[in-house]
């Protein structure tokens, strides 16, 4: 086990996603020495990297899988769960939806793809800047 890996278990990171800001404060040293580990880790498939700057240790080391939702909410900070993927979680539609849809403010399209299981859409939404979820009760 490398020495990154180490350092997230002993942290309590073993079930968490993280970004590379998280690595900074983790791990001392040069962004070079990270950015080795960080690839000694994935090369030794201890870390798993979803896109650039966001990482989970491996299945192996954690005790539970990692929900798509959780996911979802990772790749897209601020975006929520909505269209075919509420309905069924709700159990409202009888079909089985394979993609995680989400809504997010923004003017992009984005779909990912992680280990060819979970497939997750964002689909922009045309609102006004300052009126994302106004009269939402939280």
């Amino acid at each position: 086990m490398h020495t990154l890996t180490n350092k997230i278990i002993e942290k309590g990171f073993t079930n968490t996603i993280f970004r590379a800001s998280q690595l900074k404060r983790l791990v001392s040293g040069s962004p070079q020495s990270r950015y080795n580990l960080v690839n000694r880790a994935i090369k030794a498939k201890e870390l798993v990297r979803f896109q650039r700057g966001l990482y989970m240790l491996d299945e192996r080391f954690r005790d539970y899988t990692c929900h798509p939702f959780v996911l979802a909410q990772a790749f897209a900070p601020g975006s929520y769960i909505s269209f075919e993927t509420a309905l069924a979680w709700h159990g409202w539609i009888p079909e089985a939806v394979f993609t995680t849809a989400s809504a997010v403010s923004g003017r992009k399209f984005r779909q990912y793809e992680y280990d060819k299981k979970m497939n997750f859409s964002f689909h922009s939404l045309a609102i006004h800047r300052q009126y994302f979820l106004e009269l939402v009760n939280r």
